[in-house]
C-alpha cells in the first residue's frame, strides 16, 4: 500500500552445507559428486580417481582452475594414465571455465 512501510518474514533456518563438484563435456554432463559440507583435497581426489578418471577417453582434455587442491603429482599422473590431457586456466579467469557457465 503506498505510504506504509513493507515488512517481510525470513526463515530463520539455515539449510546444510551441500558441495557439488562435476565434471562436463561437449556432450553434457560428465560426472558429479555431491557432498555435504565443503570440499577439501582429500573429497576432491577421490572425485578425480573415483569419479572422472574412469569416465576419461584418449584425447579428453581436463581444464580445471589453479585452486591449491587441484594441484598434485598424483592426479595429474591419473589423468594422463588415462590418455587425457590436463590445463591448469590462468589465475583469476572464472570466464574460461566452461563449467561456471552450468
Amino acid at each position: 500500500m503506498p505510504g506504509l512501510r513493507a515488512y517481510a518474514q525470513k526463515p530463520n533456518r539455515k539449510g546444510k552445507n551441500v558441495s557439488v563438484i562435476g565434471a562436463i563435456s561437449l556432450k553434457g554432463l560428465l560426472t558429479q559428486w555431491s557432498v555435504l559440507g565443503s570440499i577439501d583435497a582429500l573429497i576432491f581426489d577421490g572425485f578425480i580417481s573415483q569419479k572422472l578418471v574412469p569416465q576419461l577417453w584418449p584425447g579428453a582434455v581436463v581444464i580445471m582452475d589453479n585452486c591449491s587442491i587441484h594441484k598434485s603429482d598424483e592426479l595429474e599422473a591419473l589423468i594422463i594414465a588415462a590418455g587425457a590431457r590436463l590445463i591448469y586456466l590462468p589465475p583469476y579467469s572464472p570466464d574460461f571455465s566452461p563449467i561456471e557457465n552450468c
